[in-house]
């Protein structure tokens, strides 16, 4: 049972506890002492919320160099299409 549980990345004592619970019926006294719902083997849907990297978006950076003048330039890669445009005018 230990070598499942493992292959499974399941603590084999948890697993064995569990097999152990299903198989054996619980008596009527600790039912009624219990606060547990009456399916207790029923799984529920959860909701969780995703924690999302903010991922910085990609740049198109351009260094451009004339004597002793530098310009650089970080242009979001989504609009490469306009970059193009104004980099060709720029060099007309």
């Amino acid at each position: 049972m230990a070598a499942v549980a493992l292959a499974h990345g399941i603590n084999g004592n948890l697993l064995r506890r569990g097999v152990c619970e299903r198989a054996t019926p619980p008596s009527q006294a600790s039912l009624a002492n219990t606060s547990k719902p009456a399916d207790s083997n029923a799984f529920f849907a959860l909701t969780l919320a995703l924690a999302v990297a903010k991922v910085p978006a990609p740049e198109i950076r351009i260094e451009l160099q004339c004597g002793a003048t530098t310009v650089k330039i970080n242009w979001p890669a989504g609009a490469a299409g306009e970059r193009a445009v104004w980099l060709r005018e720029l060099l007309r």
